[in-house]
């Protein structure tokens, strides 16, 4: 019987306030491992007494950190595009809204492309975010609840480079197990963070337990996931690495507010 090779495996063990990552293969363990706390934290207001009513407002599209410039052809048609489908859709369409983009509320634009636009639904709620501004919606009606405003809104008073930068390249994500919000973006420039936010309770628009997790490189195309034990991360690193990075951010510490430690490559 042929044996089958094992996957690369991810593993995280987060005990004692000592956070540890292995990346492991058959025998063998990657010795790089790089163990840090965050470099602030602290504990926010809430989120909806940080900003001001939006106003609708316009901008002009500039190219984001890393990004090319979108090209445009009007008057060819795109030979690829889908038209029309066979397959009658799995999914119920429960309710359709309006979300942030050009001319949202009369006059919203976005300032840079691509958009990276993400979001994710919590209990009674939809974030989105769409690279440098968010907003908050009631997820069943999809009446307007909050923003858009810039995301550095979310660090507003923290200090350091997560709040006076808006580098975008934005996270959302809902942790179900703790009906938490997750939300996080970079610091696109020297010296490099990944900031990140973790609501008080499942209203988005509350306070956030804040950290600034400096990076050694530029993290770029950051994706999250929720473990039970750690807030895990991969980046795509640039200017004095390279490669794939995979991280694992201390998550009960997270939920509670407390110093909070992150082990991994990145």
């Amino acid at each position: 019987m042929k044996r089958l090779r094992p996957l690369l495996a991810v593993g995280a063990v987060l005990a004692s306030g000592l956070a540890t990552l292995a990346i492991a293969g058959p025998e063998r363990v990657d010795t790089r491992l790089r163990v840090t706390a965050a470099s602030r934290h602290d504990t926010s207001a809430a989120l909806r007494t940080l900003v001001t009513p939006w106003k609708p407002r316009a901008g002009s599209i500039v190219q984001g950190p890393g990004r090319h410039a979108m090209v445009t052809t009007p008057h060819l048609l795109d030979p690829v595009q889908q038209t029309s489908t066979r397959i009658p859709a799995r999914a119920r369409l429960v309710t359709s809204f309006e979300g942030i983009g050009n001319g949202y509320g009369g006059g919203y634009m976005p300032n840079s492309i691509p958009p990276d636009t993400v979001g994710s639904v919590g209990r009674t709620q939809y974030v989105q975010w769409v690279n440098s501004s968010f907003a908050i919606f009631d997820k069943q009606t999809g009446a307007h609840v909050l923003g858009p405003v810039d995301g550095s809104a979310l660090w507003k008073g923290f200090g350091g480079p997560c709040e006076k930068t808006n580098d975008g390249d934005p996270v959302v994500t809902y942790d179900r197990a703790a009906d938490r919000w997750v939300l996080q973006q970079f610091v696109a420039n020297p010296p490099y963070f990944e900031c990140l936010a973790v609501s008080k309770t499942s209203d988005a628009t509350g306070a956030y337990n804040r950290y600034a997790f400096g990076l050694p490189a530029f993290g770029d195309y950051p994706k999250s996931g929720v473990w039970s034990h750690s807030y895990v991360q991969t980046h795509n690193m640039f200017n004095g690495e390279s490669g794939s990075k995979v991280c694992a951010r201390e998550r009960a510490a997270m939920l509670a507010g407390r110093t909070a430690g992150t082990a991994g490559r990145a």
